[in-house]
């Protein structure tokens, strides 16, 4: 049998065609880890602005809540419309009818950017919450079904505000009423234990606005502000009440010594139940402990409670008036 002789392959080079084939595989996965990489960068900026933004838009509604408060904030029909602007007084935007257009209260210099200098979009915004016509007001009630009607109870305003932070933006629109409280005060001062006046200690039982100024004493300065209603007693005691020196109890009415009911707790005053109060004061309430007894278990809730001391307060400097206060 014929025989073919065998050319051996020449395999000089393959070792750089390795080489390059691998370089080319590291570089492809180099590029993909970066391009990963700014993507993650990206996406955690965008998380950043998001939370800024929505943190922005929050502290845009507690602007709102407090001009509502303070009454800076007055709506006269179903269609009126306040918008507050990023600007100083005098330079807000002229709006239309039913509309008012107000100044940011935020300290100058510290503006936080959930609304804008001129009109247009992501204004902060306070209207009522109306039905679809923008005809009719609606309300809240606890005492109907459903508590959300449009014949009886407080008006119900409704708040949007626009956080911006680069290119987010986070939105937030909430429903709020202004719910009064009727503050139940025995009087002026108020004490569990019998109460010394001395030294130039001044209390006054006549209920004054909450436009007077801090610091305001003495009849002649206080005067201008009494609104002549609602006045109480000076100093309400459960114990003797007494009066020496310069002190002085302006006489709204007699002082109250000797009396039984002291609040027992600040719920009392606000004339609201003890949960309420620490749900709407964000307090803690009073922790529950559970002891056990064999095999019986029973859990006690500590209570916030005044108890009488054995000796009196003395108030040797002090100035305590009754104040009408809406909350």
């Amino acid at each position: 049998m014929r025989r073919f002789p065998v050319v051996p392959r020449d395999e000089r080079g393959i070792a750089l065609v390795m080489a390059m084939v691998m370089l080319v595989v590291i570089a492809a996965l180099a590029v993909v880890l970066m391009v990963n990489l700014n993507v993650e960068r990206k996406i955690s900026g965008h998380d950043v602005r998001q939370t800024s933004s929505l943190n922005l838009a929050d502290a845009g509604v507690g602007e709102a809540l407090a001009r509502i408060r303070d009454g800076d904030i007055t709506l006269a029909n179903p269609q009126s419309v306040a918008q507050i602007f990023l600007t100083n007084a005098g330079s807000v935007p002229v709006l239309g009818t039913d509309s008012t257009a107000m100044e940011t209260k935020q300290p100058a210099g510290q503006w936080l950017n959930y609304s804008r200098a001129t009109n247009g979009p992501d204004i902060l915004t306070v209207e009522y919450k109306t039905n679809a016509a923008r005809t009719v007001i609606y309300k809240y009630d606890n005492t109907r079904n459903p508590a959300i009607q449009a014949v009886s109870g407080l008006p119900i305003y409704h708040i949007t505000s626009t956080g911006i932070e680069g290119s987010n933006r986070s939105r937030i629109v909430t429903d709020v009423i202004q719910k009064p409280f009727n503050a139940m005060l025995n009087g002026a001062f108020t004490a569990a234990v019998p109460i010394q006046f001395t030294g130039n200690a001044y209390v006054c039982g006549h209920n004054h606005s909450g436009s007077t100024p801090p610091g305001t004493r003495d009849p002649a300065n206080c005067a201008p502000y009494e609104t002549g209603s609602g006045d109480l007693p000076p100093a309400w005691s459960t114990g003797g009440i007494s009066t020496g020196g310069s002190a002085n109890t302006n006489p709204a009415a007699a002082n109250a010594p000797n009396q039984t009911g002291f609040y027992a707790g600040p719920w009392t005053m606000l004339q609201m139940g003890q949960s309420e109060f620490f749900s709407w004061s964000g307090l803690r309430s009073p922790p529950s402990r559970t002891r056990r007894r064999g095999s019986t278990t029973s859990t006690t809730t500590r209570r916030s409670r005044t108890c009488p001391a054995t000796s009196p307060i003395t108030v040797e400097t002090a100035k305590a008036c009754s104040t009408s206060t809406a909350i």
